[in-house]
């Protein structure tokens, strides 16, 4: 998680994205052991060598390590979704997943409309600070326009491009794996 947020180019959705599955990950090992755990129960069976170390008091500090590893958990969970209360419910945060192009649809037919509703939740969201910037907000649904023809265009681009070089059915190999192209 902490190599994602300090990224130069991750996006809120990215953020988003590696922070659930941080979360579901510790809420994960709340329940089931992880492969260390695995690795080390399966070693020592149950038997009291451990490495060549005789563990003591076995059955009580197994009771005492699975209560620490609960305390342990519960704790990282909520230090870690403080920080990112606000993220939930945050309608800007929200709308600024349309500018992450793994979003947009393929089809010019779809790219259309695709964002607008977005777009006007960011332009009412940043209003303000749009206006003392001296921001024409009526021209910003045009220019979104334009942005989405120019990008889609490259993005066509480059997968004939890919698709001439290594062909069509790796192409939607990769897209369906991806998601992305």
């Amino acid at each position: 998680m902490s190599l994602e947020f300090q990224k130069n180019d991750t996006s809120v959705e990215n953020v988003t994205r590696k922070l659930e599955a941080t979360l579901q990950g510790l809420r994960s090992l709340q329940t089931t052991p992880g492969p260390m755990e695995r690795a080390f129960m399966e070693q020592v069976g149950d038997g009291t060598l451990y490495k060549g170390k005789e563990l003591l008091n076995r059955p009580a500090g197994l009771i005492q390590a699975e209560t620490d590893k609960r305390v342990v958990l519960q704790s990282c969970l909520i230090h870690i979704q403080r920080p990112f209360q606000s993220f939930e419910g945050d309608d800007a945060l929200e709308a600024m997943r349309i500018f992450d192009f793994r979003n947009w649809p393929l089809h010019r037919d779809e790219l259309v409309p695709f964002g607008n509703d977005k777009l006007q939740v960011l332009t009412n969201h940043y209003e303000n600070l749009l206006n003392r910037m001296d921001c024409d907000i009526p021209s910003v649904m045009l220019e979104w326009q334009e942005i989405k023809i120019y990008v889609s265009r490259r993005v066509s681009m480059i997968q004939q491009c890919f698709i001439l070089t290594f062909g069509n059915e790796l192409f939607l190999k990769i897209k369906t794996i991806s998601g992305i192209l």
